[in-house]
């Protein structure tokens, strides 16, 4: 599971999280729907409540159809993971094109994500980072 941070309350509201950043779920959700995620920036674990964080596909996931749901505005698609349109189309052949080309971008950013990084570019962006740390300071 991953989520996506639309605002920071509370204790999350000094922490290194980044808002419009996806992160990847250690934890939960809970009772309550709060879910454990790693903050990067000082390298600790956050509890990040439902009203900070919005649920999102992870390209890690399945990303399998389940069913073309049938509702008064046409077909929907339904997808295994999180994933959902909140359009509908008037043919179900065409609610499964849609869900495709879902699979498709899906299966991309898996790649993209299991590929390994070059050296070269894993030594640019560490120079990021320290330059980013030493104009924080």
């Amino acid at each position: 599971m991953r989520v996506v941070l639309v605002a920071r309350h509370g204790p999350n509201q000094q922490s290194g999280l980044e808002l419009d950043r996806a992160y990847r779920v250690h934890h939960g959700p809970d009772e309550r729907g709060s879910v454990l995620v790693f903050d990067d920036n000082d390298t600790s674990f956050r509890w990040v409540t439902t009203a900070e964080y919005q649920e999102i596909p992870d390209p890690l996931d399945r990303h399998d159809l389940v069913r073309i749901d049938h509702g008064p505005g046409g077909y929907a698609p339904i997808c295994s993971c999180v994933w959902r349109w909140h359009r509908r189309w008037p043919d179900p052949d065409e609610a499964a094109r849609i869900h495709g080309a879902h699979q498709r971008q899906m299966a991309t950013q898996r790649r993209l994500l299991t590929q390994p990084v070059p050296p070269r570019l894993l030594a640019w962006i560490e120079q990021l980072r320290a330059r980013r740390q030493e104009s924080e300071r």
